[in-house]
């Protein structure tokens, strides 16, 4: 957010600068270029000042120099070129047309410090008298002096005398005019330099001359010439806006106003230019102290706006170096030390004053305080209870004004003498009561009530041992009290509750008044009535407990009933039936920890017998439906499962039993699937292929694919021989589903010895293969085999390359042509094959019919051949 904060801060601040300086500090206006206004009469050199600058643009001696931008007028530099050659070259450049003002755009460094500038020079005449004496300055001029940041004035001594008169009353009016600009209007607001040209002429060579002697030499030079006296005396009343220069163009005299033939050598050009930038930007300094002076000399100095101007001014005007810089920078830091040092003395006043603004609300505080509570003691209708908690908080204050008044200690002794009051005024009430309830047993629960609380108020009253001996009779006596209703209330309980299946209530009454009351006057009656309650507890527990042994022994006949009709699932709720009853008794027992040890092991045998029992039924359900059910592998092995993960009982005794028997079932079941597909595809490699059904060898091969794929995405969690059936099922899928391009061999033939054709009983057969291939994928495939002659059993061992065969493809036809080359013509034999089955052909033995014999020729394609599968007996691979 601070880099947003910077930038909008200086929009403000040069925004502040412009509105302030809008009317009467134009320095304060302009942006960081120095407009120079060149002034000076037709003749006075001017020309041939701006050509010496062009050429000679670095001042050694003094470490100046100048720059021309790019953005120059290419006639303005065409103009100074050629009058800086003229002056090369010993002659004099013309003088500037009247015309447009001549314009130029410099840049210039002084020891670190840069300046950008802007000129405009006007033609001399412009600025010339008319003979009659009126001045004939146009208003483009005068506004254009009007706009400059300094003012460059050109005079030529050696003019005579009526026309040097002229000049410097064109010099007066210009200052005059410079006058009006001012916010008093009567200082120059900008600098002026005067500088007298062609000083050769009165100095001689200037050749290695020191800039400063010549500048005094110059001074007593105007001072001692009574033409000159008045013009001298006129600057030197001008204020310290304006300064003279002595300059040379030529830096050597010569005969008839030409430079040297030698060359020129310009003397003093870059002063009057360096000096007029520095003071440049003393006047917008002093402008700038000019408008910050009224804020600062107020009584409350406005030092923020101060130094908002200060900024914008170096900020807009591009003053970031040099010694106004340093000046600049110097009254920031006044402003901002003078604006910490109010800051400071009005922290200091604020905190003197909060101090005593605090320290009078804490007296004002503790005085409000101790007057609550002086006025609370003396108010009867707060209770002393009431008055000891308000003045609790004023005695632990850690306002200070509490003790330094002495107030702490009076509270303390207020509240010690009102102490002491209701101290006396309690004991007193307390006496009275006890006179009246001391010997009446209702009042006993209220007057140890009372007893109580006052020991509770007054801890160390000196009433203590009494009131503690009269507590502990009032204890005693409602001890009493309470043990004979509690022995009350166990009669009217016994007699309330007289049944055997009771009892146990009875012995846990009598027990709990023993507990509460171990040395009562009736221990012996209860201990009676305990007693009697335990025999008679005793024997209708004992009687309940044979009466589960009598039941189990008929829950076990009806289960046995119940599992011959196969009804499975009651026999085991009957068996949970019972285990809960014996649960629950066991449950009663054990609150009775003297008694349990009777039943305990009896309890235990009875719950595990009907646990084996409920664990049993649940197996021979298992059994049952395996047996009834031998191909559903799938219910015996979710039904095996759930026996083995049941919770109904703790104990699995057949969990060995049902893990074989799930094991079984899902190798059964897995058995079955898998030789379903093996069958399929067994019989779809042996069937041969017929050509009164070219399809049934296709279809035979899709079953069995089918058959796979129902092998593979079973419910069987366990497939042994999987990864064969993916084998075979993704060379199945590699053959049927895209047309594909295989590698076929001819592999040999048996030609037969009965056949019309190709047969001669004195010669043996000389044969060549011909294999032709129409598919939808290519047509006209031909493959040719060499001739093997004088041969019934030839072997070829021909390969047919990149042979195009689509699946299925009902329009593909196969011709094999057997050609015997006989010495006087060949015996010709072909046959041929139509439909899908075609596709088989290319690997196995091509039957080819001549009359009664037939020749088979034997073809192998490696592609075509299915993956072997195992037998289900045979581990997998």
């Amino acid at each position: 957010m601070q880099h947003l904060v910077k930038p909008i801060q200086a929009m403000a601040d040069n925004t502040l600068v412009v509105e302030l300086a809008a009317t009467r500090y134009p320095l304060l206006q302009r942006g960081g270029v120095r407009q120079i206004g060149i002034h000076g009469a037709r003749g006075t050199g001017k020309t041939c000042y701006l050509a010496a600058l062009y050429g000679r643009r670095t001042g050694e001696k003094i470490g100046f120099s100048i720059s021309l931008n790019p953005d120059n007028p290419d006639d303005s530099i065409n103009h100074l070129s050629n009058a800086w050659r003229a002056l090369q070259s010993g002659s004099v450049p013309p003088a500037t047309a009247l015309v447009n003002p001549f314009r130029l755009s410099l840049t210039a460094s002084y020891q670190g410090q840069s300046w950008s500038i802007r000129t405009q020079d006007y033609a001399g005449v412009l600025v010339e008298r008319t003979a009659t004496g009126t001045p004939d300055l146009k208003q483009e001029v005068l506004q254009w002096l009007s706009e400059c940041d300094g003012v460059l004035i050109f005079v030529d001594l050696s003019e005579p005398r009526s026309q040097l008169l002229e000049r410097l009353n064109e010099v007066d009016m210009l200052i005059n005019r410079l006058r009006t600009l001012s916010p008093d209007g009567q200082t120059i607001p900008i600098p002026v330099a005067v500088v007298f040209t062609k000083w050769d002429r009165v100095a001689g060579d200037l050749s290695g001359a020191d800039w400063r002697q010549q500048q005094d030499k110059l001074r007593h030079y105007l001072a001692a010439n009574p033409d000159f006296k008045q013009f001298h005396d006129q600057v030197q009343f001008s204020g310290e806006r304006v300064e003279i220069f002595p300059v040379s163009a030529f830096g050597k005299a010569y005969d008839n106003n030409l430079p040297p033939p030698s060359g020129v050598h310009p003397f003093g050009i870059h002063e009057p230019i360096l000096w007029l930038l520095q003071e440049c930007d003393q006047a917008i300094l002093d402008a700038a102290d000019m408008l910050t002076a009224p804020l600062l000399s107020k009584r409350w100095a406005n030092y923020h706006r101060a130094i908002a101007i200060y900024k914008g001014v170096a900020q807009h005007r591009q003053i970031t170096r040099g010694p106004v810089a340093d000046q600049i920078g110097q009254r920031l830091r006044q402003c901002r030390m003078r604006r910490f040092s109010r800051s400071a003395a009005l922290a200091g006043c604020a905190v003197t004053l909060a101090l005593a603004l605090f320290t009078a609300g804490v007296f004002a505080w503790d005085t409000y305080q101790y007057r609550q509570v002086c006025r609370t003691f003396q108010d009867v209708r707060f209770s002393p209870e009431d008055k000891e908690a308000l003045a609790k908080p004023y005695l632990n204050t850690k306002n200070p004004f509490a003790d330094w008044l002495g107030r702490r200690q009076d509270i303390h002794h207020q509240l010690d003498k009102a102490r002491k009051k209701w101290h006396d005024e309690d004991y007193g009430e307390l006496c009275r009561y006890y006179l009246v309830a001391k010997d009446s047993d209702d009042k006993q629960q209220e007057l140890k009530k009372r007893l109580a609380e006052f020991l509770r108020r007054w801890p160390d009253s000196e009433h203590r041992p009494e009131v503690e001996a009269w507590l502990n009779n009032a204890e005693a006596r409602i001890h009493d009290f309470q043990e004979l209703k509690a022995y009350e209330a166990l009669l009217q309980f016994v007699t309330q509750y007289p049944k055997d299946s009771e009892a146990e209530q009875r012995i846990q009454a009598a027990e709990k008044f023993l507990t509460d009351y171990p040395q009562s006057k009736f221990k012996s009656e209860v201990e009676s009535i305990k007693r009697t309650a335990e025999k008679i507890s005793h024997d209708y527990y004992w009687g309940k407990y044979q009466a589960l042994h009598d039941k189990w022994t008929a829950t076990q006949t009806e289960c046995e009933e119940l599992a011959g009709k196969r009804y499975f699932d009651a026999a085991i709720e009957k068996c949970v039936e019972f285990r809960g009853e014996c649960e629950k008794f066991r449950r009663e027992q054990q609150s009775r920890p003297a008694h349990y040890s009777k039943y305990y092991q009896g309890l235990e045998d009875l719950i595990g017998k009907a646990n084996q029992a409920g664990d049993q039924y649940q197996w021979r359900k298992v059994e049952h439906y395996a047996a009834s059910n031998q191909s559903d592998y799938k219910g015996i092995i979710e039904l095996a499962e759930k026996y083995k993960y049941s919770k109904i009982f703790p104990v699995k005794r057949y969990s060995k039993k049902a893990e074989e028997l799930i094991h079984n079932a899902v190798a059964s079941w897995d058995k079955e699937e898998y030789e379903k597909f093996l069958d399929a595809a067994t019989y779809a490699v042996k069937l041969e292929v017929k050509t009164d059904d070219m399809g049934r060898k296709t279809r035979a091969f899709e079953t069995a694919a089918k058959e796979a794929r129902a092998y593979l995405e079973s419910g069987c969690p366990s497939k042994k021989h999987k990864a064969a059936v993916k084998k075979w099922l993704d060379w199945f899928d590699s053959i049927s589903k895209e047309p594909i391009a295989v590698d076929v061999m001819i592999v040999r033939a048996e030609i037969a010895g009965n056949a019309s054709t190709i047969t001669d009983p004195f010669d043996p057969p000389d044969v060549r293969i011909t294999l032709r291939l129409n598919t939808a994928a290519a047509a006209g495939q031909v493959w040719t085999t060499g001739v093997v002659n004088d041969s019934f059993r030839p072997q070829y061992n021909h390969s047919c390359k990149g042979v195009k065969i689509a699946w299925n493809d009902a329009s593909a036809v196969l011709s094999l042509t057997l050609t015997d080359e006989d010495t006087i013509w060949d015996d010709v034999i072909t046959e041929t094959y139509k439909g899908p089955d075609v596709i088989f052909l290319l690997n196995d033995g091509v039957w080819v019919q001549d009359g009664l014999g037939w020749h088979r020729v034997y073809l192998v394609c490696e592609a075509l051949r299915p993956p072997p599968l195992p037998k289900y007996e045979d581990n997998p691979q």
